[in-house]
């Protein structure tokens, strides 16, 4: 808030100040955030498969019952470039130019919204139902569906799958807190 106020006294305008104070200083969780989202996408198989988009993870599942060595090549250009993509986000990293504030954080200039104050928290509350009650929604959806729509199916046939689910959910966090221990 120092640099960006500072900026505006010196006489920038609002636009000038996001692109040459605000930009640079958000560019290193954007690019992590997309190097995440970039790898997701490329791992991904379940929500692209079901969008009818042929990806490598498909075509290597695909493959691997029949011809595990086409699997295997398919597996190598996967991990190639996952691992090329990390390494030129890691050269693009080091070269960005540190552009954090080294001055105390003050108060960031809030604008008050006035009239679009009930349209935003509107939009914000579409944002926040769309991403997480919608999906939640569908899945109860499907669990009611899977067990009124089957009639072999019975509740109680589900007990055991989730304990096992949950134990090795549990291990999973038990292992992983033990590598990260160390390093943390």
């Amino acid at each position: 808030p120092s640099l960006e106020e500072s900026a505006r006294s010196l006489g920038r305008s609002p636009r000038q100040v996001f692109v040459s104070i605000v930009m640079p200083q958000c560019s290193g969780a954007m690019s992590a955030g997309g190097l995440l989202v970039f790898l997701y996408a490329l791992s991904e198989f379940g929500a692209v498969q079901l969008l009818h988009y042929d990806t490598l993870t498909r075509a290597i599942f695909s493959t691997w019952l029949f011809d595990r060595d086409v699997a295997m090549s398919l597996s190598l250009v996967l991990a190639t470039i996952a691992l090329l993509v990390a390494v030129v986000e890691r050269f693009v990293a080091r070269r960005r130019v540190n552009t954090e504030a080294v001055a105390p954080a003050t108060t960031t200039v809030q604008h008050p919204l006035g009239g679009w104050r009930w349209p935003a928290f509107g939009f914000v509350g579409l944002v926040v139902g769309l991403a997480l009650f919608v999906p939640i929604l569908v899945l109860v959806h499907w669990t009611l569906r899977g067990f009124f729509g089957n009639a072999d199916l019975a509740p109680g046939d589900l007990v055991q799958p989730a304990v096992t689910t949950a134990m090795l959910g549990i291990a999973a966090a038990v292992v992983t807190l033990v590598v990260v221990l160390p390093v943390a």
